[in-house]
């Protein structure tokens, strides 16, 4: 009985370790974009192009000339330069070789109109925007208009093939690096509108400004219509994906249907494990204004908010796609455990066991039945399975945490005492 409370204790820790943290974020003072965006090189964090850091969020200084940099649409740190990519009536792509302290024009970019983002494809870097698809193969010097749709909002590639979705002419395949396009939309079926596109394993992704989700296997040849059954009730992807090496992160928002709130999550899948996996766990989600796009730094995987005040959160990347870190043994049969400890201040770890793959939702309720937390939603392995909660941001009183496991349905009562 020892050994095995101790293994509890040990996997315990890890789980609480491994949810997200609030670094001291000293320094930062002035208001983010309203989704905040962040980026790494190595080097420093670069947020919202206002900020950098180089120990990780704990201290941030103000990028000296941010110029039309504040607030941009999209940043990309490409041979040794950090690109950005934002809406101007003069150019909208600039760079800088000194870690954002100066910034240089570039030539041949789209004027007058908004630069959506980047795609980096060998030596070449690819802007796509309102006016077409814009290339350059000199290290972001130099940029010339590859065509395309004319209004691109999204772009993604998979073994050197690229794929541009548009505004009302649907998705565009190039096989030579970006100088010719021919249309990709078999089997979409009229549902043209670009969301957004991604590719994760062996397949390509849409989805379609509709919410309908397509998949294709030859590389956008074809498309079907497929789902995405992980995520939270009548939820949409909110931003384009985003691929950091294996991995591909993106928030998704839903309306919560007791408060009629719009709430925020943060899912990951990698091209070994395509399904994805909810890691929003402590981060706010009620009315939370989370960043558009997260960054890696030093093992880290960080994401801002915009709040009445600002804040980055982090967590340990390694943690984000090891489900190990949360599952302790087989059960045998369905379990919501009492939280521990209880009364607590300001967080408690909820326990409980599933005897077969389920589709599970935990979540955390107040006195009078309003969501105030989703612990977990998605599905999940046979275990037994501990999540921290954390309700700093929350006031005293009496909590309800409830499990839904397929037919399995259990709540439970806690306390927060500040």
């Amino acid at each position: 009985m020892k050994n095995k409370l101790l293994y509890i204790l040990l996997l315990t820790t890890t789980s609480i370790f491994a949810q997200w943290s609030l670094p001291s974020n000293n320094g930062i003072t002035s208001q983010f974009a309203h989704r905040p965006i962040i980026v790494s090189d190595g080097t420093y964090l670069y947020l919202d192009g206002s900020y950098r850091s180089s120990d990780n969020g704990e201290n941030w200084e103000p990028i000296p000339y941010a110029i039309e940099l504040n607030h941009p649409n999209a940043l990309i740190v490409f041979q040794d330069k950090l690109f950005s990519a934002h809406n101007s009536s003069g150019g909208t792509i600039l760079y800088s070789t000194d870690n954002g302290s100066t910034w240089n024009g570039v030539t041949g970019a789209p004027t007058g109109t908004s630069t959506n983002g980047f795609l980096v494809l060998g030596n070449n870097i690819f802007a796509y925007a309102a006016g077409g698809i814009y290339k350059s193969s000199d290290g972001g010097l130099n940029w010339a208009n590859k065509g395309a749709s004319g209004i691109d909002v999204t772009m993604t590639e998979q073994n050197g093939i690229l794929l541009v979705g548009s505004t009302n002419n649907g998705l565009f395949k190039s096989t030579d690096t970006g100088e010719n396009w021919t249309s990709a939309n078999a089997g979409l079926n009229g549902d043209f509108n670009a969301g957004y596109l991604w590719s994760l394993g062996n397949k390509v992704f849409f989805n379609a400004q509709s919410g309908n989700v397509y998949e294709s296997t030859d590389q956008g040849d074809n498309w079907t219509q497929t789902s995405l059954p992980e995520m939270p009730q009548f939820g949409e992807i909110a931003f384009e994906p985003k691929r950091i090496s294996d991995k591909v992160y993106f928030r998704v928002q839903a309306p919560n249907l007791i408060t009629f709130d719009t709430e925020s999550y943060l899912f990951v899948a990698t091209d070994s494990n395509p399904q994805w996996t909810n890691i929003t766990g402590n981060l706010p989600i009620s009315s939370a204004k989370m960043g558009k796009e997260v960054a890696e730094f030093n093992g880290f995987i960080f994401i801002g908010y915009q709040f009445s005040d600002n804040y980055v959160y982090k967590r340990d990347v390694s943690s984000i796609t090891d489900v190990k870190d949360n599952v302790i043994g087989v059960p045998e049969e369905y379990k919501l455990y009492q939280n521990y400890p209880n009364p607590f201040n300001p967080s408690t770890n909820i326990q409980f066991s599933i005897p077969n793959s389920s589709f599970v939702s935990l979540k955390v309720f107040d006195v009078l039945g309003k969501e105030v937390a989703i612990l977990v939603n998605q599905e999940l392995k046979t275990g037994t399975y501990i999540y921290n909660f954390n309700a700093s941001n929350l006031s005293n009183g009496v909590y309800f945490y409830k499990i839904t496991a397929g037919t399995f349905t259990e709540t439970k009562k806690m306390i927060l005492t500040k």
